[in-house]
């Protein structure tokens, strides 16, 4: 039974996801690579994000996120990321939320994660050259091994976005997330995402992107970095 409403939950997500594919914001990066001689590697990595605004005070967005690398015909990695978040604003800088994640990572011991909470989130910097955004919340988290029992727990959730416009065509980025078991204090994860954005053409960009995935209790490997070049378009 808790397989199935697990699958009804995903199927959900993805549902939702693409019915905000008519937002007025869309985001949609794709990067490919492909090596050839001492090593054979491919790897293929796409992301798509989307915000709709539903009134002056509320908001939706949601991003799908999947990665495939493999190496010398073996598989090296295979991730799907879901997440969504609503906001409502209180005042013109403090908004409250509830989001919604789903990680599934083939080759961890993790067959998937799902955490779903609310929280508050303050605009600490928010002009046309710099916007930062803090948050800070309570989550319900869903563990599910791929060879040992799984596991609920409640965490806390600490983010950190922030957006630097260098000039009318480059903007850098940086993101960091740190989710908290209160249950387990060696049950904690920590994500980094670093990107530099130039516009090409209108709607087009080039980036460079630099993440690091920080699982601790894990007896494979914690730490995961990818550093991908991509091209985006924005509709």
């Amino acid at each position: 039974m808790k397989n199935i409403i697990n699958h009804k939950i995903i199927l959900v997500l993805v549902v939702s996801f693409c019915s905000l594919l008519n937002a007025a914001d869309n985001h949609l990066e794709f990067s490919f690579v492909k090596t050839d001689g001492n090593t054979d590697s491919t790897v293929i990595s796409g992301k798509l994000k989307t915000k709709k605004e539903l009134s002056s005070k509320d908001s939706f967005k949601a991003e799908a996120y999947v990665l495939y690398n493999k190496t010398d015909n073996k598989t090296s990695a295979n991730q799907y990321r879901l997440e969504f978040d609503y906001n409502h604003l209180l005042t013109d800088r403090l908004y409250t939320y509830l989001g919604m994640a789903f990680v599934k990572d083939e080759l961890s011991e993790y067959d998937y994660r799902l955490n779903i909470g609310p929280g508050f989130g303050y605009k600490v910097l928010n002009n046309d050259i710099h916007k930062l955004d803090l948050e800070g919340g309570i989550n319900y988290a869903y563990d599910k091994y791929s060879e040992k029992s799984n596991e609920s727990y409640v965490a806390t959730e600490t983010k950190l976005n922030y957006e630097y416009k260098v000039s009318n065509n480059t903007s850098f980025k940086q993101m960091l997330n740190y989710l908290q078991s209160l249950k387990e204090s060696e049950t904690y994860f920590l994500t980094s995402e670093t990107a530099l954005q130039v516009k090409m053409v209108e709607n087009l960009s080039m980036a460079l992107s630099y993440r690091v995935d920080y699982t601790n209790d894990t007896v494979k490997e914690k730490t995961d970095k990818k550093f991908l070049t991509s091209i985006i378009y924005d509709f």
